[in-house]
């Protein structure tokens, strides 16, 4: 029988150690999902912050090239040159074309997917982890209502 009674508490024992160990590993994984979080919010304002840099200096070099065009048109009517304008607008129409506009939005939700992703699964892992700390807390065998001293008795209750 004390053989029986070790062995059960060795089992017991394990299984604490077992819990608890899963308990801070998924303790650990929260953690490290909140950093996660936090990593990408950085990562998608800086591409937020950057992309907007990168779209004005589009736009500041479209303006550019459409003065510069400007300027070459009456630089050659000026100089009497005949201008062609068909052939001209056409190779230029080719370099205007901006092709980041549909690529940027994909990126940004793209992000936001895997932003809105990791804070999903950081709430499911924070909900777990409080759920299995619940779970390995001793519940309570008897509700414990602790009894109103006698009226006039003097005495102190017991609080052991």
């Amino acid at each position: 029988m004390h053989h029986a009674v070790t062995a059960h508490g060795k089992a017991k024992k394990e299984l604490q150690q077992a819990q608890l160990a899963r308990l801070n590993l998924h303790a650990a994984w929260r953690g490290f999902l909140g950093h996660a979080v936090n990593l990408w919010q950085g990562y998608s304002a800086q591409f937020v912050e950057q992309e907007k840099q990168m779209a004005e200096r589009v736009t500041a070099a479209v303006e550019a090239l459409d003065q510069a065009k400007v300027n070459l048109a009456k630089s050659k009517q000026t100089a009497g040159v005949e201008v062609k304008d068909d052939a001209m607008a056409i190779s230029e129409d080719d370099t205007e074309k901006d092709v980041s506009g549909p690529a940027a939005e994909k990126i940004k939700q793209g992000i936001s997917n895997l932003h809105s992703s990791l804070e999903a699964l950081k709430s499911s892992a924070e909900q777990m982890v409080e759920e299995e700390q619940q779970a390995l807390k001793r519940p309570r065998t008897t509700a414990f209502v602790p009894e109103p001293p006698a009226p006039n008795s003097g005495e102190m209750p017991d609080f052991g």
